[in-house]
């Protein structure tokens, strides 16, 4: 084969440095695996494909750096974003989730995740189009951007909506609990608003 790394077993995979294929798969695995990229990972086909009916978890730390689509299967496929960074959301196809549980991450591109998105920790800047059921905010997690997010938005109890003026982020629904915050940072008056709900 010409992918890069094929794990057949599946299993607890890290990479820090770099996985490139010039002609397939940068990383292929056909069973349940767990990876960790804080490295580079590059396919002339796909970064990363997951093949088959298993559970995958893909972490992105600190440092992480795809170069190519990275494909789900047809079981759970997680992304996790821990650390921080910058991604283009278009890349995942046929993921489920998306998490955030690092301290700072910004998406670009239009991507969808088929079961839930949500802010465990750190802030989450949609700057793209984020389509997803439910997108929930936890205690200690923010939310901000100017781009959209297309699912039922809900910001818990200690959990933070964040605005600033001259952009403005779209969710298709908000739900605010008693003891959210919404956090705004104004600046000179203006008619814009800080956040659409459609």
């Amino acid at each position: 084969s010409a992918r890069a790394v094929e794990a057949t077993g599946g299993g607890t995979l890290v990479n820090s440095g770099t996985i490139q294929s010039a002609s397939s798969d940068g990383l292929y695995t056909a069973r349940a695996a767990t990876v960790t990229n804080s490295g580079t990972i590059k396919g002339a086909v796909r970064a990363i494909n997951f093949s088959g009916n298993f559970a995958r978890t893909l972490n992105l730390d600190t440092g992480s750096v795809l170069i190519g689509l990275v494909q789900g299967g047809t079981g759970v496929d997680d992304l996790v974003l821990l650390g921080s960074g910058t991604e283009d959301i278009s890349r995942f196809l046929a993921f489920e989730t998306l998490s955030l549980k690092g301290s700072a991450w910004t998406l670009n591109g239009a991507g969808s995740f088929a079961t839930s998105a949500g802010v465990q920790s750190g802030t989450l800047t949609v700057d793209g189009t984020l389509t997803s059921p439910t997108m929930t905010v936890a205690a200690g997690g923010t939310l901000t951007g100017k781009g959209t997010v297309a699912g039922a938005t809900t910001i818990a109890d200690a959990g933070t909506l964040a605005g600033k003026s001259g952009q403005a982020l779209s969710m298709s629904s908000l739900a605010l609990n008693n003891m959210s915050n919404v956090n705004v940072a104004l600046g000179a008056p203006s008619a814009s608003a800080l956040f659409k709900v459609t």
